[in-house]
């Protein structure tokens, strides 16, 4: 039904969806060990392993028998570790179950392997309209980004070319160009900068600054993630927010907030990329379950995103970063879109106690599922952002000024170091030289109940018996009065 709906309304929203519907069709491919330059397409429970029986067998005796499975889940695959000698890691993280995306790395034993889409040209080593490609750098949503040396310039540059089967699509050429020519007018520190866009043996491309730095969506899930400060991530904070507020002055919205467009450098400068995405245009089915996460409840219910949008959005992405989780972790889109619509995000302080109360105050007033209770403009985030102390503490370590709280579905603990009862604290001191921005809206928290017991057992048990009893009695009491 989709396929019919999209096919004869829009021609290149169409196409668009075959070529991601392809990123539906992924595949493991061996980066080194013995089995390096082989390929295998992903099934669901598909066993890797030592064993000559497993669907990937691998020829490494640091690997199990049975060493990992790949299960799918909705939309979703994930890595699962089968009790395995040595472990399995993700990404250099040791994990016994992940969701995986493009791009990941599984290391078992000595063997790595990459979690990919279907097999596509390789154009590293060739040259294309001026310039010399020398690495590919990863796949995106409508092409592939490689980098490369601007021979006439002699600059080193990303180039970012569009995918074959769009290519041949006019109607989706000229809303790529487009969308191309007018994120070229921004001129940011913390924009990645388009330089041109061009054509060459009929594949068209963009040509962008090339930055040196990993993907944010890497960094969360890598080692990396752990050299993060918290001033560290709320410097990132500012730097992504200080982007939007200038976009949005320009009247561009971004169309795609989520970790896999925030590059990151070694000296920790954020740069937002890929402006005017081309996953608005697709219906909520039609997207991958990855873009969901960070899909705001208004644009969830079907409305046209917009400033405030993006907002939710880039709130979603900080409370990743800072509690290095998400806040929804459903696997199916529908489940998704239920939990934007009908939970509140909790507070990122309640997930990290490493978080200070006023950085989780920002953060939860940008995720507010009602617009009016979100932040009004981006201008807004910044200046709240500018008021924030990562000293404090968080409101969980305080919980010493915890109010009585009302019941909320959304902040089941997930183990016991995390069930506490928690709640606005008292109104904290002004500090006399700064001003005091309103940030947070009313907070609303799950009060844990402590478990009882022998003893409340033992009186839940009696009063079950003297109910029991009492009806019996009433029962026969009201025989015998049926009876005169």
């Amino acid at each position: 039904m989709i396929l019919l709906i999209l096919e004869y309304s829009k021609p290149s929203l169409y196409n668009l969806y075959r070529v991601l519907g392809r990123v539906s069709m992924p595949r493991l491919f061996v980066e080194s060990g013995k089995n390096i330059g082989k390929d295998y397409p992903i099934k669901d429970g598909m066993v890797l392993g030592r064993l000559e029986s497993c669907d990937v067998f691998l020829d490494d005796p640091k690997t199990s028998r049975q060493h990992a499975r790949i299960s799918k889940q909705g939309a979703q695959y994930f890595i699962v570790d089968l009790n395995s000698s040595n472990g399995t890691y993700l990404n250099g993280v040791l994990v016994k179950k992940s969701p995986l995306v493009f791009g990941d790395r599984i290391r078992i034993g000595d063997t790595v392997l990459v979690f990919t889409e279907e097999p596509e040209e390789n154009l590293v080593g060739s040259r294309m309209g001026g310039f010399e490609i020398t690495e590919r750098i990863g796949a995106r949503e409508t092409g592939v980004v490689y980098k490369a040396r601007q021979i006439a310039l002699d600059r080193i540059v990303a180039l970012k070319i569009l995918d074959k089967s769009l290519s041949e699509d006019a109607a989706f050429v000229k809303l790529f160009k487009e969308r191309a020519q007018t994120a070229a007018t921004l001129r940011h520190p913390n924009i990645v900068q388009i330089f041109d866009v061009g054509e060459a043996d009929g594949r068209h491309f963009v040509v962008m600054e090339y930055v040196q730095g990993k993907l944010l969506k890497d960094i969360l899930k890598g080692e990396d993630y752990a050299l993060l400060t918290m001033a560290d991530k709320l410097s990132i904070a500012k730097q992504i927010t200080d982007a939007l507020v200038y976009a949005h002055r320009q009247g561009i919205l971004h169309g795609n907030l989520s970790p896999m467009n925030i590059l990151i450098t070694e000296k920790k400068e954020a740069k937002l990329s890929d402006f005017g995405g081309v996953k608005r245009d697709l219906p909520l089915a039609a997207r991958d379950v990855t873009s969901l996460y960070y899909i705001s409840p208004e644009e969830a219910l079907g409305k046209k995103p917009d400033k405030q949008s993006e907002i939710y959005s880039l709130g979603i992405v900080l409370f990743q970063l800072v509690t290095g989780e998400l806040p929804f972790k459903a696997t199916k889109a529908l489940e998704l879109i239920r939990e934007h619509t009908e939970r509140d995000v909790p507070p990122p302080d309640i997930i990290n106690s490493n978080v200070s109360a006023s950085f989780a105050d920002v953060i939860y007033k940008m995720c507010a599922r009602e617009t009016e209770r979100r932040f009004a403009s981006t201008v807004e985030v910044k200046e709240a952002l500018s008021q924030v102390s990562l000293k404090g503490g968080s409101r969980r370590e305080r919980k010493e000024h915890a109010e009585p709280v009302e019941r909320q579905h959304y902040a089941e603990p997930r183990s016991n170091e995390r069930a506490v009862t928690a709640g606005p604290p008292k109104e904290r001191e002004k500090e006399p030289s700064r001003k005091v921005v309103e940030v947070a809206p009313k907070r609303v928290f799950i009060p844990v109940r402590s478990k009882g017991g022998p003893l409340s057992l033992i009186v839940y048990l009696i009063i079950l018996v003297i109910a029991f009893f009492g009806a019996m009695f009433a029962v026969e009491f009201i025989c015998k009065i049926m009876k005169k």
